[in-house]
């Protein structure tokens, strides 16, 4: 018996040992087919085993399962909804010996869960499971062990991923009741979760609590409520939910969110839900940021897509809450990426109104803002937003938002009006301070406007700010550097009181604005008004970039009778010393309306043809470099160089020249310019210039003025009463008598004296000649002069005359009735070059020396000429050519020795003249020679232009009686002249003057001398203050008194300037002048020719005798 106890228990230990033994000994993985299988059942999806299948029976009943693998719902995107290193089920012994399971621990380590919406089939966990687990199976434990969950939206592309899963979760029965705990990352942020559920009954409410806590923080959130059961299933919901917390930036930063700091304050929201298979709907809704509070109801319905409707309102809200310290903008998402969460309402349809009776922005109430938007799906159409703003205004828009490449746009309208517009503008902190306080009282705008994230467009715009209207578009591109694109145009903008001075603000404080945008403008105004005054087709069109203004187009079309184009580039325009790279070109039509427009009649003629100012402009403002040209009044005007317009005071410093065909002309039209002769018609000059707003100065002048080259230094002060001139000139040519000839008028009719007005001037020119008609020249010469107050002083004029010294000195006072005065003094003249310059040969040699003093008044020339008084002085040493001796000898008859006293040899010349009503006299001119003497005692009556004058030779042993004597009588320039003689010698006979008619020649039956070849004279120039005759003789002295002007017997006409051919130019006879009348008979000389020649001393060639004679007694017989 005891053996087989022992039999017994041994075979119980070997039936023991078998079953909890055996399963080691059993290769379990060759089942994973049906294992898989079984599950695959269970779940509805397709299940692999990776890995190895392992049952252990000990300590308690497991099942191992290593890489379980479930497959995706049809139509997914993942391979696999579930995919796990190892499914671990552990049983309990007992409830598994009494016939139920009960599982101690369900551990499933490394789960990755991909959770899949959007798709086809709806959401891929629909329809996992069969549902025929038993009802009694009792999970003790359920562990997560770093799971991840993905959950992906088919439709959208979004991916949401909770990392590092790890909670544990406990079910009585598969009824429940169930409860939960566990942590998990979102978007970085840990979260705790607790949850518990009720026990699931056929019928009923079962009660739930779920909440959520950041890890690290205060924020949490609470869902309490009960799940109603129908017929063995969830058919509704109630809810409670409440979340607060500390800072909502705060905790959108945890999730990764980049909340602004705007949102840094508490937060609340609170609601009662009632969920149904259908919808989700919301009273008592309360939404709360810091002291905002919004409230209202919400509607969100289940279905493809969802839809919400919601009701929101609040009495009072604060914007400047949200705008920190107060000096804070207000934060608005212009960032494509704070407009992300617009791609979720893409499922979602519906309705959302939100009404604020009073909206606090920067410290006042925007009244009644409503906002009325629509979810369409396809994006959200904003059915009105609208608000009443301080300053009696009202804005309001509508339009689409709508997402174009995951980039929401809305396009819409919108539109502003504003009957206060100052009081709106200082709300917004835009009130301009220079603008007038009566402008800016009225705004009414409207436009189309398309907005994304960071750019703003407003197109079809229209509207009126006062009374100027507008149109155009505007677009804004919202980032750190913001850049604008404005096209506008105004048919009318009236500017008066809208811009005020410049130094309302400091400089720095206004330039830099142009530092802080970008830009491109296309601005116009077909009319703008300034200070009373209308400009015309102004466009303004360009770009600035990062300070540099880039003007591809600037226009003034209608500038008072001008146009105004400008293009080129202004650089450093956010500095206080912008540096413009500008071409300009101003160009006048109408000249005398532009004159009246920018205040330059003075400068401006009446009657001036178009004009054009030209050129460019370069640097900055207070040292700009100038190339300009002026195209105007038939003339050129350039200047180049730095101008300095900020400099105390301005000024200009470069080169000027000037161009003209005509200044004569020119000068006669400008207003109040003194006249200038015919002479200086033609001007070429340049200099460097030094000029400021009322003195100019040239430096360095070269060119031509009239025939002359001129060089030296001028200046321009108009700085006084009346302008001021300073001249220091240098001219190798000085054509002194065409200059005088300007001083009358057309034909010499009388003596203009208006030059000599309207300006002061201290002139001083240096001649290398200058030319006094008739050959005569003054050499080395120097001008002195003086015009002040309608007086001409001629201080000095001083040169070289024919181996001898000129000095001329005085006065020119303009009026009603002129009056001159002069003085003279000529000594060591050589009067043979000065007669051989007269085209009289050299009859006579030796030095002279004048002095005289003069005065007249009288504006018509034969007033001049009456008005002539004043006296004068002749002293010298003569010396009579022997041949010409013999030649009047021989012609008046008498001794042989009649002139031989003077003949070779020098005479003391010596007299005085007096000069009386334009009549001069003489009495004791005489010329002394050894034993002899000749007397000159007579009168020239220049009025009458009439000579009655005796000359008488004497010899010492002659008794005092005359040994010849000459009778001048008649025109001064063509005198009758008789010669008496005394007795001849013996062997002579006498010689009697001819009859005018006779052709008789001196010394009867004697041989008539041969004439010597000589070619015309060159052409001369006429003296000063006088004119060359009409005909070729005879011709006045080179220094003379001026001649009456009328008709008998004829004389050079005051005024005329001969030309090169030796016709007049300007100043000839009007035509209803009286025609010259024939000089008086003369009696018939021989036709001789003098030659002009270089000083020689007397010959005795009877040629030059009577080439001597012919000059002498036939041209100058005076």
């Amino acid at each position: 018996m005891k053996t087989l106890l022992y039999g017994l228990a041994g075979l119980a230990v070997l039936l023991v040992a078998a079953v909890l033994l055996g399963p080691r000994f059993i290769d379990w993985t060759a089942y994973k087919e049906t294992v898989a299988a079984r599950l695959a059942d269970a779940t509805g999806r397709d299940v692999a085993i990776a890995g190895r299948v392992d049952v252990n029976v000990l300590p308690s009943p497991t099942l191992t399962l290593n890489g379980l693998r479930i497959a995706n719902a049809p139509g997914g995107r993942a391979e696999h909804i579930l995919r796990a290193g190892a499914l671990r089920l552990e049983l309990a012994w007992a409830p598994l010996l009494q016939g139920s399971i009960r599982l101690n621990a369900v551990e499933l380590v490394e789960p990755r869960v991909t959770l899949e919406t959007g798709g086809p089939e709806g959401p891929n966990w629909r329809r996992l499971g069969r549902g025929d687990l038993p009802s009694d199976l009792s999970v003790a434990a359920l562990d997560v062990v770093d799971g991840r969950v993905v959950h992906r939206d088919l439709a959208s592309g979004d991916r949401r991923v909770l990392k590092n899963v790890n909670a544990r979760f406990a079910a009585r029965t598969l009824r429940g009741p169930f409860r939960g705990d566990g942590r998990f990352t979102a978007r970085g942020a840990p979260v705790t979760l607790e949850g518990r559920l009720g026990r699931l009954a056929a019928d009923g409410t079962v009660p739930y609590r779920l909440k959520l806590g950041l890890a690290e923080g205060d924020a949490r959130a609470t869902v309490t409520g009960g799940l109603r059961r129908g017929a063995g299933r969830v058919t509704s919901a109630t809810v409670s939910v409440s979340a607060r917390g500390a800072t909502l930036a705060g905790m959108l930063d945890r999730f990764g969110l980049g909340a602004d700091p705007a949102l840094a304050r508490d937060f609340v929201a609170e609601a009662e839900l009632d969920v149904d298979g259908e919808r989700v709907r919301a009273d008592s809704l309360t939404l709360a940021l810091g002291e905002a509070e919004l409230s209202g109801d919400a509607t969100l319905r289940f279905g493809d897509p969802f839809g919400l409707d919601a009701s929101l309102s609040a009495q009072r809200l604060s914007l400047d809450r949200f705008r920190g310290n107060g000096d804070d903008t207000l934060p608005i998402p212009w960032t494509r990426g704070a407009w992300r969460w617009l791609a979720g309402l893409s499922a979602v349809e519906g309705r959302v109104t939100l009404d604020v009776a009073g909206l606090t922005y920067r410290g006042q109430l925007m009244r009644q803002t409503e906002l009325d938007v629509a979810l369409t799906g396809a994006g959200v159409r904003v059915a009105e937003a609208s608000a009443l703003l301080p300053g009696s205004g009202e804005a309001s828009a509508r339009g689409r938002v709508a997402l174009n490449e995951g980039t929401p746009v809305f396009d819409g309208h919108a539109e502003v009006a504003a009957s206060s517009l100052r009081r709106t503008l200082r709300w917004l902190d835009l009130e301009p301070e220079a603008v007038a306080a009566d402008r800016l009282r009225r705004l009414d705008l409207a436009a189309d406007i398309r907005a994304a994230p960071g750019r703003v467009t407003l197109t079809e715009m229209a509207g009126a700010i006062d009374t100027t209207e507008l149109e155009g578009g505007i677009a804004i591109a919202l980032r750190d550097r913001p850049g604008f694109g404005i096209g506008l145009r105004v048919p009318t903008l009236r500017l008066g009181g809208y811009l005020g001075p410049l130094t309302a603000r400091p400089l720095d404080e206004v330039m830099a604005v142009f530092g802080r945008f970008d830009a491109n403008l296309d601005l116009r105004a077909d009319s703008l008004v300034y200070r009373g005054r209308k400009f015309g087709e102004v466009r303004l069109k360009g770009a600035l970039n990062r300070g540099t203004l880039t003007i591809e187009t600037g226009r003034i079309g209608r500038l008072a009778g001008g146009a105004l184009n400008l293009d080129g580039t202004v650089d450093k325009l956010a500095g206080t010393q912008p540096e413009a790279d500008l071409n300009l070109n101003l160009s006048i039509d109408d000249p005398a309306r532009f004159a009246a427009f920018a205040g330059l009649d003075a400068v401006i003629p009446p009657g001036a043809g178009a004009m054009t100012l030209g050129g460019t402009i370069t640097g900055p403002p207070r040292r700009l470099t100038v190339d300009l040209t002026l195209d105007a009044l038939n003339g050129l005007a350039s200047a180049r160089g730095l101008l300095q317009p900020a400099a105390t005071p301005p000024s200009f410093q470069g080169t000027l020249k000037l161009v003209h065909d005509d200044l004569t002309a020119l000068a006669r039209r400008m207003p109040g310019a003194p006249g200038l002769p015919p002479v200086l018609s033609r001007v070429d000059l340049s200099g460097e210039a030094t000029a400021t707003p009322g003195e100019v100065t040239l430096h360095k002048l070269a060119g031509t003025l009239g025939p002359m080259d001129v060089s030296g230094t001028l200046s321009a002060d108009w700085q006084g009463q009346q302008p001021a001139f300073d001249a220091d000139l240098r001219t190798p040519r000085l054509p002194l008598g065409k200059l005088v000839a300007g001083a009358w008028t057309a034909g010499g009719g009388e003596l203009t004296t208006r030059w000599l007005t309207g300006y002061g001037a201290d002139v001083d020119v240096t001649a290398t000649s200058v030319p006094l008609g008739r050959g005569i020249t003054v050499t080395d010469a120097r001008l002195s002069g003086r015009v002040d107050d309608g007086r001409l002083a001629l201080s000095r004029f001083a040169g070289g005359l024919a181996g001898g010294r000129l000095t001329l000195s005085g006065e020119l006072r303009g009026g009603t009735t002129p009056s001159l005065t002069a003085q003279g003094h000529a000594r060591d003249v050589r009067i043979g070059p000065v007669l051989s310059g007269l085209g009289a040969g050299k009859p006579v040699t030796g030095p002279v020396e004048l002095r005289a003093n003069l005065r007249t008044q009288g504006r018509a020339p034969d007033a001049l000429v009456r008005g002539l008084t004043g006296r004068g002085s002749l002293t010298g040493q003569l010396t009579l050519a022997p041949g010409a001796a013999a030649a009047i000898r021989n012609r008046a008859g008498g001794p042989a020795a009649l002139l031989d006293a003077f003949a070779g040899r020098e005479a003391a010349l010596s007299g005085t003249v007096e000069l009386d009503g334009g009549v001069l006299a003489t009495n004791d001119t005489t010329l002394s020679g050894p034993g002899a003497r000749a007397s000159l005692t007579g009168t020239a009556d220049l009025p009458a232009w009439a000579a009655d004058a005796t000359v008488e030779v004497t010899h010492a042993g002659a008794g005092g009686e005359p040994v010849l004597t000459a009778r001048l009588s008649g025109a001064l320039d063509a005198p009758s002249v008789a010669l008496e003689a005394a007795a001849p010698e013996p062997q002579e006979p006498a010689v009697t003057v001819p009859e005018p008619e006779a052709d008789i020649l001196p010394e009867a039956g004697a041989a008539d001398p041969e004439p010597p070849a000589t070619s015309a004279p060159e052409p001369v120039e006429p003296a000063i203050g006088e004119v060359a005759p009409q005909r070729p003789v005879p011709q006045e002295p080179a220094i003379g008194p001026v001649a009456p002007d009328r008709p008998t017997p004829d004389r050079p006409a005051i005024g005329a300037v001969p030309d090169a051919d030796g016709a007049t130019g300007e100043g000839q006879p009007a035509p209803n002048e009286p025609a010259p009348r024939p000089a008086p008979e003369k009696p018939a000389l021989p036709d001789l020719k003098a030659t002009p020649a270089p000083e020689q001393p007397a010959t005795n060639d009877a040629g030059e005798a009577d080439s001597i004679i012919e000059g002498v007694i036939e041209e100058y017989g005076e």
